[in-house]
């Protein structure tokens, strides 16, 4: 009876020393190292964010994340009416714009905001076009929410919408970035 009890706890008890040695194993030399964004470095200075702003029928969102050379920014401008030649925001109606790059991240005059500047692809909806653009980006973490709070503009090829945010929040992790101007105005309610 004994030796049947034995002889089923082997498989469990060979599984778990076979996995405890593989997790003591060194990893591979030749894998990918992870990259590192780590916001405990006194040296590193980062800004992220996602949100809204307008509403009704012509609103834009955004999401991104940006510091000193690298980063990403997605904007998509919602035109509910399609093309519409008297709104400035929807002259050339709804389209996406992905920027994958990052050049000039800096600190603006006011210390809660952060400004970058890069290339992208824009993509319009109604006109079934795209084309690589150079954008720009200002945005400020002005308090918790970020809803009527924060602010952020954001330019390319004709294109600028700045404002408060309808939604969504800002969020600076400070550091140590250079100084750098920026196409944009910084949004300050007071």
């Amino acid at each position: 009876m004994r030796m049947q009890i034995v002889m089923k706890l082997i498989p469990g008890l060979l599984a778990t020393t076979l996995v405890a040695l593989a997790c003591e194993k060194p990893p591979n030399p030749a894998a990918p190292k992870r990259p590192s964004f780590s916001a405990l470095d006194e040296k590193t200075d980062r800004i992220t964010g996602g949100g809204k702003l307008g509403d009704g029928r012509d609103f834009a969102t955004f999401g991104f994340n940006a510091r000193g050379g690298q980063g990403e920014i997605e904007w998509v401008q919602h035109c509910l009416d399609g093309v519409d030649a008297t709104s400035e925001n929807c002259a050339s109606g709804s389209f996406t714009f992905h920027g994958s790059s990052v050049t000039d991240y800096a600190a603006t005059d006011d210390d809660h905001c952060r400004t970058w500047s890069g290339d992208g692809e824009a993509k319009f909806k109604e006109m079934g076009t795209a084309s690589t653009e150079s954008f720009s980006v200002t945005a400020c973490d002005l308090g918790q929410p970020g809803r009527g709070t924060d602010t952020i503009c954001f330019t390319f090829s004709g294109y600028a919408r700045e404002g408060m945010l309808t939604g969504g929040n800002i969020q600076l992790h400070k550091g140590t970035p250079e100084a750098v101007t920026n196409e944009c105005t910084v949004v300050v309610i007071t």
